[in-house]
C-alpha cells in the first residue's frame, strides 16, 4: 500500500503537468481586418415616393475599398476556429431639404426633402479548418465555411406635406467558402489574407410608401431572389492576437 501511494505521488504531477501543457495554449483570438468588396444588387424604388402596379428598380454596383471589421475567435481542441465577425454596425440619420426663392418675395419655399434614417447590421459566423496545426508552424493555410446575414433599413420622413414617408428594407443571407492563409510573426500574433467566395446569395427587399391615395395592397412592393456565385467579390487583410 505504501509503495502504491509513493507511485501515485510520483505519477500524478506528471499526469497533471502533461494535461496542463496540453491546455496551456491560447483559447481565444481577436482579429482586426480591412474588408474590400465589390457587388451588384437591385433595390425596389418608385419615383417621387409613388408606388404603382408596375414596380421600378434601381440597379447598383458598389465598390468599398476600406471597411474596418473586428472578429472574435474561439480555438477548439483540435486547433480549428469558430469565428464571429462584426462587418457593419450603422445607425444614424441626416436631413436633406431643397428650397427655392419666390419671384415676388425673398422667402425660401421648400420643394422637397426628408429626414433619412439608416440601419445597417451585418455579422458573419465561420468555422475555420486549419491544415497545418503545429505550434511551431509559421505559415498556416486554412479553409472557412461561413454564414453571413445582413439587415439594412432605410426610412425617409418627408420634410414637405406633398411627399410621403417611405421605408426600404433589405435582408441578405450569404453562404461563403473562404480560403485563407495566416503567417505567424510570433507564437500569438499573426497576419492573415482571406478571399471569401460567395456560393449562395439570398435577398429579400420590401419597399413601402405611406401614400393615402393608393389602395393598401399597392403601398407595399416585395421582391426575393436567390443566386449562386453572384457578383460579390471580397478580400480581407487581417492582424490577429491570440490569448
Amino acid at each position: 500500500m505504501k509503495r502504491l501511494l509513493i507511485l501515485l505521488s510520483l505519477a500524478m504531477p506528471a499526469l497533471f503537468g502533461s494535461a496542463q501543457n496540453q491546455n496551456s495554449g491560447p483559447k481565444f483570438a481577436i482579429k482586426f481586418s480591412n474588408l474590400t468588396t465589390f457587388e451588384e444588387f437591385r433595390l425596389i424604388n418608385s419615383w417621387d415616393g409613388v408606388a404603382t402596379t408596375t414596380d421600378t428598380y434601381f440597379d447598383y454596383s458598389d465598390l468599398t475599398l476600406i471597411q474596418p471589421t473586428i472578429a472574435f475567435q474561439l480555438i477548439s481542441k483540435n486547433s480549428n476556429f469558430h469565428e464571429l465577425e462584426l462587418i457593419h454596425l450603422t445607425y444614424g440619420s441626416n436631413d436633406f431639404k431643397e428650397s427655392y426663392q419666390g419671384e415676388l418675395t425673398e422667402t425660401l419655399v421648400s420643394r422637397r426633402g426628408s429626414v433619412r434614417t439608416l440601419t445597417n447590421l451585418s455579422l458573419k459566423y465561420e468555422y475555420i479548418y486549419t491544415f497545418r496545426k503545429g505550434a511551431d508552424t509559421r505559415l498556416k493555410p486554412a479553409l472557412g465555411f461561413g454564414l453571413n446575414p445582413q439587415y439594412l433599413n432605410l426610412i425617409d420622413e418627408p420634410a414637405v406635406a406633398l411627399d410621403w414617408k417611405t421605408e426600404n428594407r433589405l435582408f441578405v443571407f450569404r453562404i461563403q467558402v473562404t480560403p485563407r492563409i495566416a503567417y505567424f510573426v510570433s507564437q500569438r500574433a499573426f497576419l492573415e489574407l482571406s478571399l471569401p467566395i460567395t456560393v449562395l446569395d439570398f435577398k429579400h427587399n420590401r419597399y413601402h410608401v405611406e401614400n393615402p391615395t393608393l389602395l393598401e395592397e399597392l403601398r407595399t412592393s416585395k421582391i426575393s431572389e436567390t443566386s449562386f456565385f453572384p457578383v460579390y467579390y471580397s478580400g480581407r487583410i487581417s492582424f490577429g492576437i491570440m490569448f
